[in-house]
């Protein structure tokens, strides 16, 4: 008979890899990431030198690679959470508190196969609600974690790649960095001349080809119907096709 998992005896863990993921997911734009070994190496300065080995473990992933990591229940997992933020500790707390509340007669392979059969449900809700890359990949694992306890992407051994970051320019921005240099007006007629965009009425709109680098801002202003008002801007990836 398969032991069953409680919350008794089995109390909820965030491994110090997710505990990484969660705050890199809260860092503004342009804020450097936080190393996993970094966060390794700050445990035994906020938990103490004696009380953080007790929950030293190891994780295996990749190609039979393996490294130290920490497994911390839900009090010392917000200790370290706030020691980088307040949101954070709240957000781990919530998630924390969540994971004790899961049924306690599920097995591990139980909550391991309900996780694999609710993932692309979370996936497809993820890109539904306009997340996108890694933003979608892992909301849609706290969410399934939420619900089994079990992350999709440690349970594969998955590691994400960080993504390329851009910019959102403006056509005079755009201009500034093409040599030589381009007014916004010129700027747009390139645009417009290599099918990136095509004028709509008085705007410029992104055509099939263009769609892809094209972002809408909103600019916190309304039309007279209410609707709001956005701003076409474009990602700085589109300046290596204009030159």
């Amino acid at each position: 008979m398969r032991d069953l998992i409680t919350t008794k005896t089995s109390p909820a863990t965030m491994s110090s890899v997710e505990l990484v993921e969660y705050i890199n997911s809260l860092r503004a734009e342009g804020e450097p990431e936080v190393r996993h070994d970094n966060l390794m190496a700050k445990v035994p300065k906020v938990l103490g030198e004696n009380h953080a080995p007790t929950f030293l473990g190891t994780q295996t992933y990749g190609n039979n690679n393996s490294r130290s990591i920490y497994n911390l229940p839900k009090r010392e997992a917000c200790l370290m959470a706030m020691s980088y933020s307040y949101e954070l500790q709240a957000v781990v707390y919530d998630h924390m508190t969540e994971l004790e509340n899961l049924p306690e007669t599920l097995t591990l392979l139980q909550r391991q196969e309900q996780t694999l059969r609710l993932t692309p449900f979370a996936a497809g809700a993820a890109e539904a609600l306009g997340f996108k890359g890694n933003q979608a990949v892992l909301s849609a694992d706290r969410a399934v974690k939420a619900m089994t306890g079990v992350s999709v992407l440690a349970l594969m051994g998955a590691e994400l790649v960080k993504e390329e970051q851009y910019l959102n320019l403006t056509a005079t921005e755009i201009g500034k960095e093409l040599t030589p240099p381009l007014s916004a007006i010129a700027t747009n007629k390139l645009l417009d001349a290599l099918g990136f965009q095509e004028k709509l009425g008085a705007a410029w709109s992104p055509t099939e080809k263009g769609k892809p680098f094209a972002v809408f801002l909103d600019t916190g202003k309304k039309h007279s119907d209410g609707t709001p008002i956005t701003q076409l801007k474009w990602l700085s990836s589109i300046i290596k096709h204009l030159t």
